[in-house]
């Protein structure tokens, strides 16, 4: 679960490292964000998908974590309105992040990470601070 980060509002994930002795891991998720359209309120789930690499600092517990994410999203963010819903809106959000990642002893994970958010609209810093199950 993540505050922030590639869902720009929040995410749920499911990471995946890809091989045991490298740091590399797969994600992939669904976001949440919200704004208004036409004075109304409007939810939206985008998907969201990425790979990070972890580098271990002081101990087999903390990590420096890098990635790279995407997030598809349509003008309008993909809105469960069908209305907006259509494949000449959909543009990509790239994510670029780094960050601090912990596993404590009982197997739960923190991260934060400082990101940075590129798309059509604009580019610009973004924050993630994550919690999570290690297994």
């Amino acid at each position: 679960m993540e505050a922030g980060g590639n869902g720009f509002l929040g995410s749920l994930n499911y990471e995946r490292q890809i091989l045991k002795v490298s740091g590399l891991a797969a994600r992939i998720g669904v976001g949440f964000t919200a704004d208004y359209l036409d004075t109304t309120l409007q939810f939206h789930f985008p998907p969201v998908v990425g790979f990070d690499y972890f580098i271990i600092l002081d101990s087999a517990k903390s990590y420096l974590d890098v990635g790279f994410g995407i997030t598809w999203l349509t003008k309008i963010s993909l809105a469960l309105n069908k209305k907006y819903n259509n494949p000449d809106n959909i543009y990509e959000s790239y994510v670029l992040s780094c960050g601090y990642r912990r596993i404590f002893r009982n197997d739960m994970m923190f991260r934060i990470s400082l990101l940075f958010v590129n798309n059509e609209v604009g580019a610009g810093p973004w924050i993630g601070i994550s919690l999570g199950k290690s297994f």
